[in-house]
């Protein structure tokens, strides 16, 4: 396979079935990152029947008569990759690498898989559909620094690059102790009220709560070319014995990725807002099934995590928020 090809996304799986689809098939991907392996994951697909691969660049939706949502625009840089089969067990896997060039970070993955059935309606039913983005490789040859931040504090840190964010570009970004970044000035609130969020500054909420770095862990930056990256590691909520980390990369042409590889808090805030009470909210549900979601124009997109009936469940994932031309798209 020509892994080049990743960067117009990962499209459509057909398994062709001659006899009736026992389950809805779920297609699944585990991280895909620059120069990186990726597994691509068919589960419930027909027994020993062979399957397609179908890259594209555009997601749909496109409405097929009789079959549903198709979650793939169809465009002419689709690309097929023929004669898979399905295993005794109905599973396809599919291992490749997405292509070492860093111009792929932050790009949008779609994919969808449809096992033919003759005797379903449109002869194939339709898996999930499935969204991600290109991340970017470990931060491993950047310049890396150690942030000193103590009790709701926050820095100035000067970026690689002018970042656009809602429209506006900026060369410098606040950096807070309690999981939050601003442009324009500095927020060292710790508490995370959606009010607060909406107004004032630019944000970005990575994990937006009353951290205390400066008992333990640490927040780091590393800086390259293209992306900059701000790092929350083993950092204990305020007055508790816990631990929590969370990434962020900033892009130079927007997108903003943000992971989580280790939480133990129930609350926080995360997303995005252009600041000053402007456009319309977007409330998301980042580990919803969709698997992605867009702004109400260049408004903010957020979503509040509360012990009591919704808490934090983002950790191992990676939520991706790429500007669209009125807003911003995310993608898990």
């Amino acid at each position: 396979m020509d892994t080049s090809k990743l960067r117009y996304g990962f499209g459509l799986l057909l398994c062709f079935a001659s006899s009736i689809l026992a389950q809805t098939p779920t297609l699944g991907c585990n991280e895909l990152a620059v120069g990186q392996p990726f597994t691509v994951t068919l589960v419930g697909g027909i027994p020993s029947m062979p399957a397609h691969i179908v890259l594209d660049q555009t997601p749909g939706p496109i409405v097929a008569p009789g079959l549903g949502t198709v979650h793939l625009g169809f465009t002419p840089a689709m690309y097929a990759i023929t004669w898979i089969s399905c295993n005794l067990s109905g599973q396809v896997q599919f291992a490749s690498s997405v292509h070492n060039d860093a111009s792929y970070a932050g790009n949008m993955v779609y994919a969808q898989a449809a096992c033919f059935a003759p005797t379903a309606p449109a002869g194939a039913i339709l898996s999930n559909p499935l969204a991600q983005g290109i991340h970017p490789t470990p931060c491993g040859q950047g310049v890396l620094s150690t942030l000193s931040l103590g009790e709701d504090t926050a820095v100035t840190v000067n970026l690689p690059f002018a970042f656009p964010f809602y429209g506006q570009t900026w060369t410098q970004v606040g950096v807070s102790s309690n999981g939050l970044l601003t442009f324009g000035g500095t927020n060292i609130d710790p508490t995370e009220h959606v009010g607060d969020f909406i107004s004032g500054l630019p944000k970005i909420a990575v994990l937006w709560d009353d951290l205390s770095p400066q008992v333990q862990g640490s927040v780091t930056t590393c800086s390259t070319p293209t992306v900059f990256q701000i790092a929350w590691s083993g950092v204990p909520q305020f007055y508790l014995p816990d631990s929590n980390s969370a990434v962020v990369s900033l892009h130079a042409n927007g997108t903003i990725s943000m992971t989580w590889p280790g939480i133990d808090l129930a609350d926080s805030l995360v997303g995005i807002a252009p600041g000053a009470l402007q456009g319309a909210l977007a409330v998301a549900n980042f580990s919803s099934s969709a698997a992605t979601g867009i702004s109400s124009g260049a408004g903010p997109l957020f979503e509040i995590f509360l012990p009591c009936c919704n808490p934090f469940d983002l950790q191992g994932r990676r939520i991706t928020f790429k500007p669209t031309a009125t807003g911003y798209r995310w993608v898990r």
